[in-house]
């Protein structure tokens, strides 16, 4: 849970969908729109969309460092770089923040 915390997973998590600043803007057109989790029958239908979703995430991650790895042996250093940024912020940032979500999850159900 620290490590998540200093990697800033928790300030990531705030930008993405279901994030606080989505669902800020969200609630200004559904203002009775409710949180994701609101007992724990929502808790553990979202613990399976959280387990769904990091699959997604880490099969595209496995992708795009494939796609790194073949750059890398074609000497195209830029496009490695820019193929990492890329996979970090889009595909290994939110399997972090599904293990965080999860973490969390788990708290509520027990």
């Amino acid at each position: 849970m620290r490590a998540y915390k200093f990697l800033g997973v928790k300030h990531f998590k705030k930008f993405l969908i279901n994030g606080r600043y989505f669902n800020s803007i969200v609630k200004i057109f559904n203002p009775k729109r409710k949180n994701v989790v609101y007992d724990k029958s929502t808790a553990k239908k979202w613990l399976n969309q959280t387990i769904t979703a990091e699959l997604i995430h880490l099969v595209a991650f496995l992708i795009m460092f494939y796609l790194m790895a073949q750059s890398l042996w074609n000497e195209k250093y830029i496009k490695v770089a820019q193929i990492g940024f890329l996979n970090i912020v889009f595909n290994l940032y939110p399997i972090f923040t599904q293990r965080y979500n999860r973490y969390r999850i788990n708290k509520i159900i027990e």
